[in-house]
């Protein structure tokens, strides 16, 4: 499909063209530098539009007001004289309630722009989707403008310090890539013929944003910040606020933060460095073992660990703690396998080749705590 989008450099926009591109349409991108005559030429071949151009922060409040309404009465206008009644998604916003603080000129602007596409749809017979958006974030987005999380993500990244007024403030959050995702399925529905009489009833199906207050952002946010040395992976599942909140915080590291030393800890059989934590999903590890070294003789009581040799050759014994049958398992990067070290099995790693370190990625069920580290001493011979 031809697809216009107003407002194609914006932060939505962005990621809309993107998302379009790679699904195979073809995007007629309009911004502010644009030629109105290109707009005038995209609202005559366009398939559907996305309305996401507008004026968000203006130090006069009449010209967010004036920007706006301009530039959806130039949008219709231009769409009815070349007789396209395409469908029309338009990024109105929450602020378009006038509730509480919400009413503002740009809340204002967005209502009025509201009502002209509506009289717009009702003269034409186009269909048009009213999209009230509350506060997205995602990578991309612009600090010290119209969003808390840019702002946030934008200060603790470069170690500054963040202002909060009123730690009790609520928020509703949408990610970025959620509601790019939702508006590509709006406009598959779209090419398929399957639209819906009524545009709100799909406006209806809008991913539900996340709801939190502007401290337990900021305490999520605090708990993301990098140390030097301490690798540290917060909890959140797959698809969780969490994990879109940290991705989106690390898209915002300068460069300096995008690399930093790992601590190594070495003796005369090798070393082990930590390389990443979570206080959810345990700890990931990197051992080197030189050859003819041996390694562990040791147990856990909770701890499950996997051990994967990428590099070298080793042989992993292992028995459970109380009987005498021993498990050998000889092991090879050339032939990477898992090996899993159950809680309550004494085990050890021995480097067999002759001049080549044995290196091993070990994943463990839980981070090590020297004050409480769950490791028993014990051969894995010991019953002899």
């Amino acid at each position: 499909m031809r697809v216009l989008v107003t407002g194609a450099d914006g932060f939505v926009g962005r990621h809309l063209t993107t998302a379009l591109a790679q699904a195979s349409h073809r995007v007629l991108g309009y911004d502010l530098p644009s030629d109105p005559v290109l707009l005038e030429k995209y609202c005559t071949e366009a398939d559907f539009v996305f309305h996401l151009a507008g004026v968000n922060r203006d130090s006069e409040p009449e010209k967010i007001r004036r920007g706006n309404v301009e530039a959806m009465r130039s949008l219709v206008e231009k769409l009815e004289k070349a007789g396209n009644t395409c469908p029309i998604l338009f990024a109105s916003s929450v602020q378009a309630s006038l509730e509480g603080r919400f009413d503002t000129a740009y809340g204002q602007s967005k209502l009025a722009c509201e009502g002209m596409l509506r009289e717009y749809a009702a003269r034409t017979g186009a269909t048009v989707f009213i999209c009230r958006f509350p506060s997205l974030f995602g990578r991309g987005g612009r600090p010290h403008y119209n969003s808390v999380v840019a702002t946030f993500c934008y200060r603790m990244t470069r170690d500054m310090p963040i202002t909060v007024y009123d730690p009790f403030e609520k928020l509703a959050l949408l990610y970025v890539e959620d509601l790019v995702s939702w508006m590509l399925h709006i406009l598959e529905t779209a090419s398929e013929g399957r639209l819906p009489l009524d545009g709100d009833e799909a406006v209806g199906s809008m991913p539900a944003p996340h709801m939190l207050t502007v401290g337990e952002l900021a305490h999520l946010l605090e708990g993301y910040r990098d140390g030097a040395g301490t690798p540290v992976i917060p909890a959140g599942s797959e698809g969780s606020f969490e994990q879109k909140l940290y991705s989106t915080y690390v898209s915002y590291l300068p460069v300096e933060k995008m690399h930093y030393p790992l601590t190594v800890s070495r003796d005369e059989r090798g070393s082990f460095t930590e390389w990443l934590r979570s206080d959810s999903c345990g700890q990931i590890s990197v051992n080197r073992t030189r050859p003819g070294a041996v390694k562990g003789e040791h147990w856990h009581r909770r701890k499950h660990e996997i051990f994967t040799v990428v590099a070298g050759k080793g042989l992993i014994r292992m028995r459970k703690q109380g009987d005498r049958d021993i498990l050998e398992f000889f092991v090879t990067g050339e032939s990477p396998e898992v090996i899993r070290i159950p809680p309550g099995y004494i085990h050890s790693m021995a480097n067999i080749a002759d001049t080549e370190d044995l290196i091993t990625v070990i994943w463990a069920s839980e981070c090590y705590d020297p004050a409480d580290p769950d490791t028993y001493f014990e051969e894995v011979d010991s019953h002899d």
